[in-house]
Formats: C-alpha cells, sequence, structure tokens
C-alpha cells in the first residue's frame, strides 16, 4: 500500500488495489470517485466529525462522510494534492504541499502559509502538531511555527537537517529522520531556538558511524517515524526498517 493510517479501532490502506477499511476483522473496499483513474495515495487522515480526507495523485484532496465524496471536502481552497495530511490535537486538520504551502482547516477557517510567513521549506513531508509546538519537516529542513511564522531551525556547524520525512516528540526531544541520518534536539534546545533567532541547536546524531544503515526516504511512505507500542522508535529507510532502542 502507499498509504496506511490508523485512527483507534480503524485502519485504512489506500495503494494499487484501491482503498480500504479494517475494523473488527472486516474488511471493505470503499468505492472512488470516477475521476480517480489513477491509484496512487500520498495521504490519509480522519477528521473529528469521523469523515476520511484523502489525497491521490491525481485527483487531488477528497472528504469521504456517509458514504459521499466531495472535492477538498466542499473547499476550493483544499482541492490541490497535499503530500501530507494531519489533525492535531486541537482537531485542526494541516495540508502539506510542494512548493513551500502548508493549509489548515480550523474550526471551518481556511489559512494558507507560504514564504511570506517564513515558510521555505520545499516540500512539506510531515507537520507534527500536539497542540502548544508545531513543527514542519521537509526537503528542505525543519521548521517551527509559532501560530504566525514558520522558523527554520539550523544545528551546530550551519546543520541544515535536509529531506526530514520522519518527526517524532519522545523522551523529552524531538526527534528527526532526515538524509544525513537519525536525530535528536532536546526540548531546552528547541526552547532556546524559539526564543533566540539565529541560535545553532546542539543535537545528537545517529548515523552508519553507529552501523545505521540506509537513508530515509522522501517519497511513499511518510512519515518514516513512529513510536512503537513497547517505546521502541521506528526509523525507515530506503529498503530497510532500523529500530532505535532507548
Amino acid at each position: 500500500a502507499d498509504q496506511a493510517y490508523r485512527d483507534g479501532a480503524d485502519v485504512w490502506t489506500g495503494g494499487r488495489d484501491g482503498l480500504w477499511h479494517y475494523r473488527d476483522g472486516r474488511r471493505e473496499r470503499l468505492v472512488l470517485p470516477d475521476y480517480v483513474t489513477v491509484k496512487q495515495f500520498s495521504a490519509l487522515a480522519r477528521d473529528l466529525d469521523g469523515a476520511l480526507w484523502v489525497s491521490v495523485r491525481n485527483a487531488g484532496v477528497m472528504r469521504l462522510k456517509d458514504g459521499v465524496w466531495q472535492r477538498g471536502g466542499g473547499h476550493k481552497e483544499l482541492e490541490a494534492p497535499a503530500k501530507w495530511i494531519s489533525r492535531g490535537d486541537k482537531g485542526r486538520l494541516w495540508f502539506g504541499r510542494s512548493n513551500n504551502s502548508i493549509v489548515v482547516l480550523d474550526a471551518g477557517a481556511i489559512r494558507s502559509y507560504g514564504p511570506e510567513n517564513g515558510l521555505t521549506v520545499g516540500e512539506t513531508l510531515q507537520i507534527l502538531d500536539g497542540g502548544t509546538d508545531i513543527w514542519v519537516g521537509g526537503s528542505n529542513g525543519l521548521y517551527h511555527f509559532d501560530g504566525a511564522r514558520f522558523q527554520r531551525l539550523l544545528g551546530e556547524g550551519d546543520e541544515e537537517f535536509l529531506g526530514v520525512s520522519g518527526l517524532i516528540e519522545y523522551g523529552g526531544s524531538l526527534w528527526l529522520n532526515s538524509s544525513s541520518g537519525i536525530t535528536a534536539v532536546s526540548k531546552p534546545e528547541l526552547a532556546m531556538a524559539a526564543a533566540k533567532p539565529g541560535y545553532r541547536l546542539k543535537f545528537r546524531r545517529f548515523n552508519h558511524l553507529d552501523g545505521l544503515r540506509g537513508t530515509a526516504t522522501n517519497s511513499f511512505p511518510v512519515p518514516t517515524a513512529i513510536v512503537g507500542s513497547n517505546g521502541r522508535l521506528w526509523f525507515f529507510k530506503r529498503n530497510i526498517h532500523s529500530v532505535f532502542k532507548l
């Protein structure tokens, strides 16, 4: 499958064999609109109303509610294809696109962000909305959003954190899966950067010198980092699945 998404007991997968819903051991194929001619899924997410949002390569973003599909969920601004769709802690829906563009749907209101808001991420690969801090990872690095502007974060030695396709908040740190390897940045360091623009983050890096093989993918599937139920952090590399045990 190109994409898999889980929300509670519900699981959806999208791939060449179509869009499927799994629950309580049952598997159901969801009928796609006729205008979906290429079954390549880039993002799946569910909103607080229980509707499923889907981004398909040739058809763009669609919303499924009570068996009815709506392009862009009824919002023209949301119809363009999205590389990333996610629901934040407060119910906000984030749509990450290529060309330095992010759109958020919040309680029916739509806001768009781009370079004029400090966003130069290139292709958005993940948006992590924990309610207080919002982090964006993409082809051009790591960004923090304070509610008005995006701030690009750099590390010591002018480390750019390029190709961030996986973000995890765990154990008092923000973990990144990027083209340079696996990186951990502590919360105090992140707070320092937010308070002092231009501050260079101290970070821990795990790469081939630590026995880590492969590089983070920046295509399907994203995100490339997840927390397992046993407290292990999983980082996906090209044709390799790596596990980092704390």
